[in-house]
């Protein structure tokens, strides 16, 4: 097995990404690495995992340094440096697309592609690599991948909200949401922030 990086992607990366929808989402597509591209100077990488000349898996994953957006200009202040985000962070979502139902070669492919974001990260010193699997994935909630990304010094943290009960009335929902969110909705009122619902 062998592990190809670009910095473009594949001819076939969007037909890869179609082949597995429940494995992959909008954040492994090439429209999702433009716009990070654009909007943050992201940079990102395809690994692609091949058997010969069949693919096994795919994984599109992001480089993101701190950025300004209104300066249109990479941010140096001296809460980056301290905090040590000056040198960034990897990102990847709802990936990778694992295209072989074979569990030795998806553990293969897996590790393969976890090797190389261990030495990228060391090598670049960027402050954190978070992934995650689309919800739908058979591999990402099969034990052994559990496991092989552990090894790594990976843990595995619920960060989605699959389902939310909107007939509990507005105080119960408020009390729900995480104090970011409530100090995030909180400011949005402040500053006159209005959503409306428009029919078409």
């Amino acid at each position: 097995m062998e592990l190809n990086v670009s910095n473009s992607p594949p001819s076939e990366w969007e037909q890869w990404q179609a082949l597995k929808p429940d494995e992959t989402g909008f954040e492994q597509s090439q429209q999702w690495a433009r716009t990070l591209t654009e909007l943050e100077s992201a940079s990102p990488f395809y690994l692609v995992v091949v058997e010969g000349e069949r693919v096994v898996a795919s994984l599109m994953l992001v480089h993101h340094i701190p950025w300004d957006r209104e300066r249109n200009r990479p941010q140096r202040s001296l809460r980056h440096w301290l905090s040590g985000t000056s040198q960034g962070w990897i990102t990847w979502g709802a990936g990778p697309s694992v295209l072989t139902v074979d569990d030795g070669e998806i553990q293969s492919a897996l590790r393969l592609m976890i090797e190389w974001v261990d030495e990228y990260a060391a090598e670049r010193k960027v402050l954190s690599v978070k992934g995650g699997f689309a919800h739908t994935s058979q591999v990402g909630a099969h034990a052994n991948t559990r496991k092989l990304f552990e090894e790594f010094g990976f843990h595995h943290v619920l960060w989605a909200t699959y389902l939310v009960d909107l007939n509990q009335n507005e105080e119960e929902l408020w009390r729900s949401l995480e104090a970011a969110a409530r100090k995030a909705v909180k400011r949005a009122r402040r500053e006159g922030v209005k959503v409306e619902q428009i029919q078409s």
